[in-house]
């Protein structure tokens, strides 16, 4: 969002710490995610006794974090996703019209930024 320059107000530092804290705490979930493949992929010789507790502690630590993103998107999702909807709004306001014909790169770099935070707020339901 700040590749494109454009002033900080109140909205968008609203927007900034909703997406910020939903991407931490989905990161964190991926973490887990990626330990545990990390895990199925060890070779069958390690002791099968650690592995089945070391998979028992993974599968718990994710439910916790994943009924922590849960209340906190429940508790800000709605917020961020309004405040996602703002800005695309002020993406197209700011960037979508052209009033010389030399803002294409521009528009698709726009239309790029502006379709991965449709994705994300699509996601984030």
């Amino acid at each position: 969002m700040h590749a494109f320059s454009l002033d900080l107000k109140r909205v968008d530092s609203g927007l900034l710490k909703n997406v910020e804290s939903i991407r931490k705490k989905s990161g964190k979930v991926r973490d887990v995610d990626v330990l545990t493949g990390l895990l199925a992929s060890l070779p069958s010789s390690v002791d099968d006794q650690c592995r089945i507790q070391l998979l028992e502690h993974l599968v718990d630590r994710r439910g916790r974090l994943v009924r922590k993103l849960h209340c906190l998107i429940a508790k800000s999702g709605k917020g961020a996703r309004r405040s996602l909807r703002r800005y695309s709004f002020r993406i197209d306001r700011d960037f979508g019209s052209s009033k010389n014909g030399s803002t294409d790169a521009n528009r698709s770099r726009v239309n790029t930024a502006a379709t991965a935070l449709w994705l994300f707020a699509t996601l984030a339901e």
